[in-house]
This record gives C-alpha cells, structure tokens and sequence, in this order.
C-alpha cells in the first residue's frame, strides 16, 4: 500500500485466492466488514506491514480464510462474530486456517474481540490469532481480544493446534 485506506460503509467481496506479495508498507486498512480481506492465500504468497484496523466480521480470519502463506509484521483491531448452524468454522483474529505448508504467522498482533456460536461444539475452532494451525507455525504473535465460544476448540492464540507455537 501507498497510503491508508478506509472501506469504512464500502461494500466488500473479498479476494478469492492470492499468490503474491501484499506488503502494506506501514499503512492500514480501516473498516473492513463482512469478510476479511483474503479467501485463501497460496502457499507462495506473504502478507506484510499490514494493519486492518477496526474490521466488523462476520467469518473467518481478518486477513484470510485459510492460508499456506508467510504472514508477517501484521496487526488487526476490531471485532469478529460468527453463528452457524451446520459446518464447521475456522475463526482467528488473522488467519482462520493456516492449512498444511512451510508458512507461518510471525510477529503479529490482535486487539480484535472474537465470538463463534455454534450448536456443535465439535465444529467452533477458534482463537486470537489463528482458529486451528495443521501445519503451520505461530511465532511471536500476541493477542489482546477477548475470545470467546461454545465449542471445544477456543484458544488465547490458537483454537487447536497440531505444530509448534512459540
């Protein structure tokens, strides 16, 4: 990014799939609603110096859905709230899934308040930073929110984890 950006009152569809570098350069989005601003980012991609500021969401992760990318430097403010009623959720104040790769969420910060309702309490997989990590590694990451939700699966920094957090 060259500069901020506000999508505050902006409707937005998120991008599908991403293979690139996204470096925000210091700036911040503000105002991001609906879904956050990737789908799925691949496995070549990183995200980073990036800020997304104040987002209302109502899915996923603030910066992807699912990613096998690199994710450094980022920060997210905001809020995150999720009821679903028949598939699981991957829920994280940056990446919801952080699917199996060499990527890793590293030195990133969430302030963002975190709700998923579910009535499966097997399929709520949330956290601060990330929902679940398959693959991926966690370092250096804080989380400030309040995260919260009915299932099993509800973590500080990750819902579920099946690699290394440090």
């Amino acid at each position: 990014l060259k500069a901020d950006v506000d999508m505050s009152g902006v409707a937005w569809t998120t991008i599908d799939t991403y293979n690139g570098v996204f470096d925000g350069d210091g700036h911040a989005i503000k105002g991001l609603s609906g879904d956050g601003l990737f789908h799925e980012l691949e496995e070549d991609a990183v995200i980073k110096n990036l800020t997304l500021a104040d987002v209302d969401l109502s899915e996923g992760g603030a910066i992807a859905d699912y990613s096998n990318a690199d994710i450094e430097n980022c920060h997210v403010t905001g809020k995150i709230s999720v009821t679903i009623k028949s598939k699981k959720e991957y829920v994280g104040g940056i990446i919801g899934k952080m699917m199996n790769s060499d990527g890793g969420i590293r030195d990133c910060t969430s302030k963002v308040d975190i709700h998923c309702e579910n009535p499966d309490i097997l399929s709520c997989y949330v956290g601060g930073i990330v929902g679940i990590t398959t693959n991926g590694a966690v370092e250096n990451c804080l989380n400030y929110g309040t995260i919260t939700g009915n299932g099993n699966y509800v973590g500080g920094i990750a819902g579920r984890v099946e690699k290394q957090v440090s």
